[in-house]
């Protein structure tokens, strides 16, 4: 499972995400999925400090794409 995690990011929207592609996985009639972080993403502050804004892009950008490929991996992308 922690190779798993890292493959996602090791982050709270990594481990959401691959829930949702274990979810899907196996495949027991899921039509819906609601995906949430507690990773800090409330930029009322310090949105411009250095490395914020692109640190929070690579979670995104971790945990998204390593679901997509699951779901492609798995034929479930379609």
């Amino acid at each position: 499972m922690a190779a798993d995690s890292a493959r996602f990011g090791n982050t709270g929207l990594g481990n959401a995400c691959l829930v949702a592609s274990q979810v899907l996985r196996a495949n027991q009639g899921t039509r819906f999925i609601q995906i949430t972080s507690n990773d800090g993403w409330d930029m009322h502050s310090n949105i411009y400090a250095a490395n914020v804004l692109p640190a929070k892009a690579k979670i995104l950008d971790d945990a998204v794409s390593q679901l997509l490929n699951d779901l492609k991996a798995n034929g479930l992308l379609s």
